[in-house]
């Protein structure tokens, strides 16, 4: 600050004066060329090496993604219409002959047997749900055979049948005719002895089929001979639930005793 102030006013006018010479000195050639140089580079330089960037530019995008993804597209494409639609043929030629091969109704296959027919409700239930497989069903009193028919013939089960029968002898005629059962239904005469003799009757009756026992927790009597076949070497399988017990004699089925709480 000293020497600032100290300086003499003649000495900063004179070094003002040098700069402001320098500064109007400079010759307009000399400024003119910087600035014809300056719009020279912008533009003379700038548009080509622009120019170069934007080919350079779309031929990326033009040429090579183009290239790529006519690449991919074509992989997909054998893909989708190759591969796949020869496992698919394959698929539906598998499942073409499945379907050719097994016919839609099996000849001499077995008929659905019903013990205890009562008003025809279960029947009729059966009958609808397999209208190509005959159905026979057994009851002792004649006035509810009666019933049963027509109210079968009302719904037009036609694929079922009473017989006003006990069951016994009606298991003999059946067996007598040779006839073999696929599914029986047992909902009759709730004692052990009796349930144990109507399973093994029907179990001569065919190689293969499933057997279901109704109101097997009726009694103790009932559920003690439940349990007596359920767990038999002859049964491969068995399910019991609180009101049915099911005999599984299918050799595919995974041997055990299975129960269903609730």
């Amino acid at each position: 600050m000293e020497q600032s102030d100290a300086m003499p006013p003649e000495r900063e006018g004179a070094q003002l004066g040098e700069h402001t010479e320098q500064s109007d000195a400079m010759p307009p050639e000399r400024e003119g060329a910087q600035l014809g140089e300056h719009m020279e580079q912008n533009d003379a330089m700038t548009p080509e090496r622009e120019g170069t960037q934007q080919r350079a530019y779309m031929e990326q995008s033009n040429a090579v993604p183009s290239e790529r993804e006519g690449t991919q597209q074509r992989s997909y494409m054998e893909q989708s219409n190759a591969v796949p639609s020869e496992r698919k043929s394959t698929q539906q030629r598998a499942y073409m002959e499945q379907s050719n091969a097994m016919p839609p109704k099996q000849e001499g296959a077995g008929i659905i047997l019903e013990l205890g027919t009562s008003l025809g409700i279960s029947t009729l239930a059966m009958a609808l749900a397999a209208p190509d497989t005959r159905v026979v069903t057994v009851e002792g009193c004649p006035a509810m055979a009666e019933i049963a028919r027509r109210n079968l013939r009302r719904h037009t089960a036609h694929n079922a049948e009473v017989l006003n029968m006990e069951f016994s002898h009606a298991l003999k005629k059946l067996r007598a005719e040779g006839t073999t059962v696929s599914l029986a239904f047992i909902d009759g005469n709730h004692t052990g002895e009796a349930l144990k003799k109507y399973v093994h009757q029907i179990m001569m009756m065919g190689e293969e089929m499933i057997i279901v026992a109704d109101d097997i927790h009726m009694n103790r009597d009932m559920f003690m001979a439940w349990r007596s076949l359920a767990i038999n070497e002859t049964t491969p399988a068995a399910l019991e639930t609180f009101r049915l017990g099911i005999l599984f004699r299918i050799r595919s089925l995974t041997p055990g005793y299975y129960r269903v709480m609730y």
